[in-house]
C-alpha cells in the first residue's frame, strides 16, 4: 500500500493503526493518525516523541500525553515551560536534565513559591 492511500485509509478510520506500527517514525502516517486519534502518539517512534511539530499538535489535542513525550523534548526548558505552567502535576514529567538544573528549579520556585518544594530534586531540597 502507497503512504498516501496509508494516510487516506486512516483518515477514514478504515485501518487500525496497530497495522502499520512498522510506519510510526514517518511523520505524515503519525501525524495522520494522531489527528484521528491523539492517543496513536502512544505508538509513535523516539523519533517522532522527539519531535516538537507533532508533540506539540498532539498535546494542544490531549495534554495528559505529556508523559509520551520523548526526553529529549521534557528537557527542553522552551518546550516543556508552558505545560508546567498549565498544570503543575505535570512536574514529575519533567526529563531528568531539567529535574536536576537548579537555575530551572530556581525558576520554578520563583513562579510557583515554596510548596513547589517537595517536587525539587533531593540536592536542591537542602539548599
Amino acid at each position: 500500500m502507497k503512504k498516501k492511500d496509508i494516510i487516506k485509509a486512516i483518515k477514514k478510520n478504515e485501518v487500525t493503526i496497530e497495522a502499520y506500527l512498522d510506519l510510526m517514525d514517518d511523520e505524515t502516517i503519525v501525524l495522520a493518525a494522531c489527528k484521528q486519534d491523539p492517543q496513536n502518539f502512544k505508538y509513535a517512534s523516539n523519533a517522532i516523541k522527539n519531535n516538537a511539530r507533532i508533540a506539540t499538535f498532539v498535546l494542544k489535542e490531549d495534554h495528559s500525553l505529556l508523559g509520551e513525550v520523548g526526553e529529549v523534548l521534557r528537557s527542553d526548558d522552551a518546550f516543556i515551560w508552558p505545560y508546567i505552567k498549565k498544570d503543575i502535576e505535570q512536574l514529575p514529567l519533567l526529563g531528568i536534565a531539567l529535574k536536576e538544573d537548579a537555575d530551572f528549579q530556581i525558576r520554578l520556585l520563583k513562579a510557583f513559591g515554596p510548596d513547589i518544594i517537595k517536587h525539587l530534586s533531593a540536592p536542591l531540597k537542602h539548599d
